[in-house]
């Protein structure tokens, strides 16, 4: 058979546009730990394999990181192995345990030929939790208020070590307050004082998340405020203190904010759900921990009040998971590695979303989703595919009412992720109360124990 010299052009025309196909989602071929899993070794090293040698000389700490969600950013060592086609990364010290870790290459890691790593690429596992009981003990109460002042709503808190003593801190918003106050952990488990960084009027600090947005190796903060439309990020200075706090205008009524590497370059940047504003908004992070203006998009539903940044499809690039209150809804939004979000799924939860939490509940190594639904008084786990899809979702009680929190980890460190819903109760009343789910090994939630808050 004959071909044509056009024809014989056309074919490998089409032949060289599939090669750059194949090249641009297939340059990482594996990485260990595999993502979403739960009990990986703290001290254990991070492997990347590459479809071609890569320029070692591409390869650093600002290239490649691990940041753990209390223990900041990880540091370590570099090799290089089968022809520069494998990266390990030793790290230099252990993770915390059970806490969530993401892993971050940026598009400044180039193969050999100069050709870079095209959107970068992001994984998250679990450092392995110590064996422990779900019999939950309470040991102190940690006053959060001055002597002699008012309800001040203290929501939420973040965890990260501020001052770098392998310890966690507490930072805390107080939406009537208007303030953030750290507690600086004396090494023991104790929090006896507290210093305050105060907000303007009117900004009612609440939904909160760590990152490291200035690529220091510190742990910085951002706060949503509902009340003026600003997302306030704090760098820190390592010492348990800031360098500096400044706001940026997000949306209207910020009810939730993650963070993630929207387009690869290897900055964190952040994402708002702006609930009253109907809308999400990305602040791109120009690598100092400076913050460009809002760009609002939407995302396919009404009243977003939740989200969180993940993996979902297994290409690499962050995605968004979604609630909408509105609705009753989760949304799945995939990234396109240029800081671009598209609809792909959504799936009722039959309550609306307050807050949500992600791992892989029922170990099949997909990432999934918890939510705590406020009005329906009721905690749901959406299971995902790894496709884009999500497949369904079981509800549970919450134990009490007005769930407006929630959180997933492995407390019993037997591999699988347990559930903890916290509920507000009745506005005015003395009735809030923690709920405790154990996870029976396949995504099933079962001998839940209530706790007074």
């Amino acid at each position: 058979m004959r071909y044509s010299h056009r024809a014989l052009y056309f074919i490998l025309i089409v032949a060289l546009l599939l090669i750059e196909k194949i090249d641009l989602v297939a340059q990482v071929i594996s990485v260990s730990p595999i993502p979403q899993r739960i009990d990986v070794p703290r001290d254990g090293a991070l492997v990347v394999e590459f479809a071609a040698a890569i320029d070692p000389a591409t390869v650093n700490s600002n290239s490649f990181l691990a940041f753990g969600r209390w223990s900041g950013v990880m540091d370590g060592s570099f090799s290089f192995e089968n022809g520069n086609q494998r990266i390990r990364f030793q790290p230099a010290r252990e993770f915390s345990a059970g806490e969530y870790v993401t892993v971050n290459l940026s598009s400044d890691i180039a193969f050999a030929d100069g050709t870079p790593l095209t959107h970068g690429y992001t994984w998250n596992f679990w450092a392995k939790a110590d064996p422990g009981s779900l019999e939950l003990q309470e040991i102190a109460r940690i006053p959060v208020r001055q002597p002699g002042e008012g309800h001040i709503q203290t929501y939420g808190a973040f965890a990260g070590d501020l001052n770098e003593d392998g310890y966690s801190d507490y930072s805390v918003p107080n939406e009537l307050a208007n303030d953030v106050r750290v507690f600086l952990n004396d090494g023991q488990g104790g929090y006896s004082s507290f210093t305050a960084f105060p907000l303007p009027g009117g900004s009612v600090p609440s939904t909160n998340e760590g990152a490291d947005f200035n690529r220091d190796g510190h742990i910085d903060f951002v706060v949503g405020n509902i009340g003026n439309s600003l997302a306030t990020v704090y760098l820190g200075d390592g010492n348990g203190g800031f360098l500096s706090i400044t706001s940026y205008t997000a949306g209207q009524s910020i009810r939730g904010i993650t963070v993630l590497d929207a387009e690869g370059d290897g900055d964190i940047d952040i994402v708002s759900a702006n609930y009253s504003a109907n809308n999400l908004a990305l602040l791109l992070n120009n690598g100092s921990g400076v913050f460009g203006s809002a760009q609002s998009f939407e995302s396919g539903g009404n009243g977003e009040r939740a989200v969180a940044a993940a993996d979902v499809n297994e290409d690499g690039i962050g995605d968004l998971i979604v609630g909408v209150f509105n609705s009753n809804e989760l949304l799945m939004l995939l990234g396109d590695g240029s800081g671009g979000y598209a609809l792909s799924d959504r799936i009722s939860v039959g309550g609306s979303p307050w807050m949500l939490a992600i791992g892989d509940i029922n170990g099949d190594g997909t990432l999934d989703v918890a939510s705590a639904n406020s009005s329906n008084n009721s905690a749901s786990a959406a299971f995902t595919d790894g496709q884009g899809n999500f497949i369904n979702a079981v509800s549970y009680s919450s134990g009490g009412t007005f769930p407006l929190a929630i959180d997933l980890g492995d407390l019993d460190g037997d591999g699988d992720l347990d559930l903890l819903v916290s509920n507000f109760g009745n506005f005015g009343s003395n009735n809030g109360r923690w709920r405790c789910y154990e996870n029976d090994g396949d995504g099933n939630f079962i001998n839940p124990a209530d706790y007074p808050a």
